[in-house]
């Protein structure tokens, strides 16, 4: 499977102008398709594939589709209006409308000739071709301008969506129809830039037991990345659940050894009894020891980085594979909580799309209901939850009760060294209510709030509750939906749901690793 790098297209229509006249147009068929495969190109360099975007106007923009279909790069259509109004803004012999309604439907019967959309908002001109404009740039990665160079001379000119991207730091090729001549800008210089997500996935598929073989499918690519996430955070939290213990354990002989000292000491004890403070400060070595190389080897083989990513990925591919058909694959709800996965979500979502059968509305809300809503909510949250919060309650004690019995015995060793040094320093129990009990409460206190942490049952206990809640409200009123665009809402709520508690787990993750 290869990264997708999405790259917009927007130019003139026929008109009065330098360099705007159709025979301009048309002349400039041998630039864009020079820079089209110059792009394809750099795309393949970095071992992507390159998608093209445009909004099928008359002119610059049916130019570019016909390219790009002789190409064989796939085409995404952006209509600023449905297809039967839309053709009505043709020339009066419509033989240029003709080509465009070819286009539409060649990559409208075949996924992996492109897609066919139609823009969001109004279908009133000129409003609706500056939506589906901005529409556009809100998905690609590069933009190609067939531009004169001159200001727009109405709403969805070329010159304001050239203007748009620039503010959207959106890299710029311009194709100069006047001059017959191409510049781009420094953002597109040295466009694509390596897409460190994409980078990262490859580097965990390749960590697996099958190595760098090749994966073709969303339904392989879920399997993969699944195993390795399940294999890295059994083996990250049991290294640092371990680590964890070990370094309490190793902190509380040291305060053992060091609140029983003058007891330890007494002349009347047996030899055996004088030795160990020698034994438990070899085991408080041999303990840290333990505990750091456990820690050496979490960090030698990166698994806290490996199952944050692979997990985070495993989870994001599970919602496209769920959502595929329903929703637009090049405006992924994962990348509005995080752009940075915005290209791997792209990349997944189409060839998603392209591997699933016809959409049948029906079909799709049993299975997303029963794969997403339902599963979600009854076996992985019901069951995290039922397990983490025992263990959270038990911890939250430990944690509450050392903290405030610390004080007290704070307070009695102070007392205690201050009339009763003698009796203090020579019997068991006035040394451990003196010196060893202050020392060693904060120690639990810090180590189940530690353990909280390090295991997330604290917000597992509170958040995977109220995850419940807020998938028992979508579950009640999902099926009884009828049209398809209420559906693609309502899914939309329910992904955003997913995805803000995959976001805030993943944050919760990085912080268990420092």
């Amino acid at each position: 499977m290869k990264p997708v790098w999405i790259v917009g297209f927007t130019g003139h229509r026929p008109g009065e102008g330098k360099g705007r006249t159709a025979d301009d147009i048309a002349a400039c068929k041998e630039l864009v398709l020079a820079v089209f495969s110059q792009l394809q190109a750099q795309v393949d360099s970095r071992g992507g594939r390159l998608e093209l975007m445009s909004g099928l106007a008359e002119g610059a923009d049916l130019l570019a589709a016909e390219v790009a279909l002789e190409l064989q790069i796939p085409l995404h259509v952006c209509l600023p209006m449905p297809p039967e109004q839309f053709a009505k803004d043709f020339d009066s012999e419509k033989q240029n409308w003709d080509r465009a309604k070819q286009i539409v439907e060649t990559v409208a019967c075949d996924s992996r000739a492109g897609s066919v959309g139609i823009a969001r908002g109004t279908d009133r001109t000129p409003e609706c071709y500056y939506e589906a404009a901005i529409q556009m740039l809100e998905a690609v990665d590069l933009l190609i301008a067939l531009w004169n160079g001159e200001p727009e001379k109405g709403l969805g000119g070329t010159a304001g969506i050239v203007e748009h991207a620039n503010k959207m730091q959106i890299p710029v090729v311009r194709i100069d129809p006047a001059a017959q001549d191409t510049v781009s800008n420094a953002a597109a210089s040295d466009w694509p830039l390596p897409d460190k997500i994409w980078q990262e996935i490859e580097a965990a598929c390749a960590f697996s037991e099958k190595g760098g073989e090749n994966i073709e499918t969303t339904s392989a690519l879920f399997e993969r990345l699944d195993q390795i996430a399940t294999r890295a955070g059994k083996s990250f939290r049991g290294f640092l659940i371990w680590s964890m213990s070990l370094h309490f354990f190793a902190a509380l002989l040291a305060a053992t050894n060091a609140a029983l000292w003058p007891v330890f000491h007494q002349e009347h004890l047996t030899v055996w009894m004088r030795i160990a403070p020698k034994v438990m400060v070899w085991v408080e070595m041999f303990a840290v020891s333990v505990a750091c190389y456990l820690m050496w080897c979490t960090g030698r083989r990166n698994v806290h980085h490996l199952w944050r990513s692979s997990r985070f990925a495993a989870e994001v591919v599970r919602g496209l594979r769920a959502t595929a058909g329903l929703i637009d694959p090049l405006y992924p709800v994962i990348a509005r909580f995080s752009p940075a996965w915005r290209r791997f979500a792209i990349s997944v979502g189409l060839q998603a799309k392209r591997e699933m059968g016809p959409f049948q509305l029906e079909t799709f809300k049993q299975a997303y209901l029963r794969d997403r809503i339902e599963n979600q909510q009854h076996v992985y949250f019901a069951t995290r939850h039922k397990r983490a919060a025992p263990w959270s309650i038990m911890l939250q004690k430990i944690s509450v009760f050392a903290s405030w019995t610390a004080p007290l015995f704070v307070l009695a060793a102070l007392v205690g060294k201050s009339f009763i040094s003698e009796f203090v320093a020579h019997d068991w129990m006035g040394a451990l209510v003196s010196s060893w009990f202050p020392i060693a409460l904060p120690l639990a206190a810090g180590a189940a709030t530690s353990l909280l942490m390090a295991t997330d049952v604290a917000r597992r206990k509170e958040r995977y509750e109220m995850m419940r809640e807020r998938l028992d409200i979508a579950d009640n009123a999902f099926m009884s939906l009828r049209t398809e665009g209420t559906v693609r809402r309502a899914v939309i709520r329910t992904e955003r749901i997913l995805d803000d508690e995959l976001l805030h787990w993943y944050l919760a993750a990085n912080n268990a690793g420092h």
